[in-house]
């Protein structure tokens, strides 16, 4: 089907289909909770945070979390229950810790994917332009159109307070916008009300400012189309040679067993070897980690000089009253029983801290790569492969990392094992990290996450051609040779 066709009827049937969902509808959204039921899933939620949560002050000080509750204290009116759930974000986005967030429950979720429509793009957000990625409103849009305004509201007002939803560990504001992108068109309906049009203001390709209604679109066309425009690359690890230059791309830290996971960087490191590579590129963009112990493993191949991991591992212990609010209560009594019993100490200071795990996994190799390694990183690297990036700056001996600040933190993250919280007036799920990964990193002052040596950001002119900025600057730098006499013998 031609795609000028295919557009035109996609956006008639999403603008049909939505209106007619739209009809005789009462969405949880709509709906209102009083003061007092949300005060009391306010009050749930800080006790369950202050007492369970191992890594809640690392960014915040307790007196901005209890200032932020008590200006509820006066509120008596009722609130719409998307109201609530951006109250509560707030609460959440306070701690700066990417590994705790709130999300509607399963029915909630359930009900809006069915009942409503969405913006109809997806986006890509570079140097503050919000711009048009995968278009399902319409064959006027193009990939690379900046949108200016969405329903009267200009994207310099939009990105700020849909940034508000996301959470990242640290400070830093900028690597909210890459976790965004993603979720655009999810939280612009939560936060501001779900429409069968949305009226777009954009430049098209000629720079004119345009204005149009663009019919929105249900879950199930957006995928349906998503499948059609994207090519799925499901590999965790892949390997080739560019020219002269080792590639080495690890998209996740999960999927895969150790074993093969083990295995199969074995054979890169050793193909690159054997090709006598002098320059690697290890690219982890948008890894957002997985299991522990994987970024250790990357790190072993490198030439590094890390003897320590952690500063500390440790969990808070959950008071008894609280597992009766959690998605599984008993079954995480129990469980939280056995990581006590088998994981970990108590200090004398009364803190819960793990024995040793995984010291083994990092050690250097016998031969490991002794070249420059460039290492690419942006805004969605995360978790374990945020530890890798933290690790391979501080004690890496030949590593120079290229691109955007980390989502994940530098200085480590609060994860492990989980909660889910369910709150009990407006049902809402808070999911809630166990264990605090304290990383031994050399500059305990910075409070983001792991920065560039050489920062990067993707040009408006590269996306739109498909092109990849930060991996043709490297290869740049390569081919005439500006970084590797500077970093031979770091």
């Amino acid at each position: 089907m031609n795609n000028l066709i295919k557009y035109t009827l996609l956006a008639s049937f999403s603008f049909v289909s939505v209106a007619l969902f739209a009809q005789n509808q009462t969405l949880w959204v709509d709906e209102e909770i009083s003061s007092d039921a949300f005060k009391e899933d306010l009050g749930l939620l800080w006790d369950v945070l202050n007492e369970t949560h191992a890594g809640l002050f690392n960014y915040t000080d307790s007196l901005e979390f209890i200032s932020f509750i008590e200006s509820f204290d006066q509120v008596e009116k009722d609130l719409p229950l998307h109201d609530a759930f951006y109250e509560l974000s707030a609460l959440i986005n306070l701690i700066k810790d990417g590994h705790t967030y709130i999300m509607p429950n399963d029915d909630q979720d359930e009900a809006l994917l069915h009942e409503v429509g969405f913006v109809p793009f997806t986006f890509k957000i570079i140097k503050g332009k919000l711009l048009i990625d995968q278009n399902f409103g319409g064959p006027q849009f193009e990939k690379g159109m900046e949108v200016l305004a969405i329903d009267g509201m200009p994207s310099e007002d939009l990105l700020p307070t849909l940034r508000d939803y996301m959470t990242t560990d640290g400070c830093s504001p900028e690597p909210k916008n890459d976790m965004l992108e993603g979720q655009f068109w999810w939280y612009f309906g939560l936060h501001f009300g779900f429409k069968a049009r949305h009226h777009i203001v954009y430049l098209d390709q000629f720079g004119r400012r345009k204005a149009v209604f663009a019919g929105a679109v249900n879950f199930l066309d957006r995928n349906r189309m998503l499948e059609e425009q994207e090519e799925e690359n499901d590999e965790l690890l892949s390997y080739e040679l560019i020219g002269d230059v080792a590639y080495l791309k690890v998209a996740r830290f999960w999927g895969w067993s150790a074993r093969r996971y083990s295995k199969s960087l074995n054979e890169a490191f050793a193909f690159f070897e054997e090709s006598n590579c002098r320059e690697l590129i290890i690219d982890v963009r948008g890894n957002g980690g997985g299991r522990e112990g994987f970024e250790n493993r990357l790190l072993s191949h490198l030439s590094h000089d890390l003897h320590e991991k952690y500063d500390r591992v440790q969990m808070k212990r959950v008071f008894a009253r609280h597992y009766k609010h959690f998605k599984r209560g008993f079954a995480k009594r129990l469980e939280d029983l056995l990581y006590r019993t088998v994981e970990f100490r108590k200090t004398d200071e009364g803190e819960w801290e793990r024995r040793n795990r995984f010291q083994h996994s990092w050690v250097q190799k016998q031969k490991p790569f002794e070249g420059v390694t460039y290492i690419l990183i942006d805004g969605e690297v995360f978790s374990g492969a945020a530890e890798f990036s933290s690790m391979a700056k501080d004690y890496g001996a030949k590593c120079l990392l290229v691109g955007e600040e980390t989502g994940g933190g530098y200085q480590g993250n609060t994860s492990g094992y989980f909660y889910t919280l369910r709150l009990p007036n407006t049902g809402f799920e808070v999911n809630i990290p166990r264990i605090l990964f304290d990383l031994a990193v050399k500059d305990d002052s910075w409070q983001g996450g792991v920065l560039p040596d050489i920062f990067m950001q993707e040009r408006i002119e590269d996306y739109v051609l498909g092109e990849d900025t930060q991996l043709k600057f490297v290869l740049s730098l390569i081919e005439n040779g500006f970084v590797l006499e500077q970093y031979q013998d770091r």
